[in-house]
């Protein structure tokens, strides 16, 4: 008699990850990795990527097509045992300096040993930390109503910034 261990799925062997800058400036083009595996032996069926981006965050492109319109998820089929693979974002960040913004990542599948749904979920704050534009006001210390006063508006624009770039 030979007696073979049955093959077990253990959801802590799915492994997904979001890899890139956590901190970055205002308006500055970012890269991240989506990173996903599947480090057993039960094969993963119908696997769907779905990354919910943060608010102020604008697509560019993506190294595999997505699914949307949205830009948003990703169909990746079968990922066989001890199989891997990445996906790289590229967009640009908007939003207040200080600010944390969350990238949540959701990994979709259905083993092949269940017939259920099942979902891994990994999620990365990043945080817009400076501006590349600075706006300084200069005026009196003290003002009298009615009387007309001067203010003087500064901008400090960072040099690696196009000016095209800018909307005032």
């Amino acid at each position: 008699f030979v007696l073979q261990p049955q093959t077990s799925f253990l959801e802590e062997n799915v492994v997904l990850s979001i890899s890139g800058e956590e901190t970055v400036t205002l308006g500055e083009e970012i890269r991240y990795r989506l990173r996903y595996r599947n480090a057993q032996d039960v094969i993963l069926s119908k696997a769907t990527l779905q990354l919910r981006y943060p608010d102020g965050f604008v697509f560019k492109e993506s190294s595999v097509e997505p699914l949307t319109d949205s830009n948003d998820t990703w169909a990746l089929g079968t990922i066989g045992n001890d199989d891997s693979g990445y996906i790289d974002i590229y967009g640009t960040l908007y939003g207040d300096v200080g600010e944390d913004q969350s990238f949540r990542a959701f990994l979709n599948y259905f083993p092949s040993n269940f017939s259920s749904e099942f979902q891994k979920v990994f999620s990365l704050n990043t945080e817009v930390t400076e501006s590349p534009v600075e706006l300084n006001i200069k005026a009196m210390d003290e003002v009298v109503p009615g009387v007309e006063t001067e203010f003087v508006l500064e901008m400090v624009i960072d040099s690696e910034i196009k000016r095209d770039d800018l909307a005032i």
